[in-house]
């Protein structure tokens, strides 16, 4: 059992490094000076929407429009299960 527990362990924490980069391109979202939330390019630190392209999956499809406050909080506050 030790040694069971030892390996998912070890599977687990090799996972998250793996995924570590990918995971750091959540945090998109920031509030801006009025406390409007924004998207941020994780790259290059963008903020004009004129300028970028954002893909997002809602709802089982991918999106590529701008969303509303709403639906960019329920976005920002989503947790990624391994």
């Amino acid at each position: 059992k030790k040694a069971f527990a030892s390996l998912v362990e070890d599977t687990t924490r090799q996972a998250q490094q793996a995924i570590a980069p990918a995971l750091s391109t959540l945090r998109e979202i920031v509030e801006d000076t009025d406390g409007k939330l924004i998207w941020k390019c994780p790259n290059c630190g963008n903020t004009d929407q004129n300028k970028m392209n954002v893909a997002r999956r809602t709802c089982g499809y991918i999106g590529t429009q701008f969303w509303n406050q709403g639906r960019t909080q329920e976005i920002k506050e989503r947790v990624l299960h391994l």
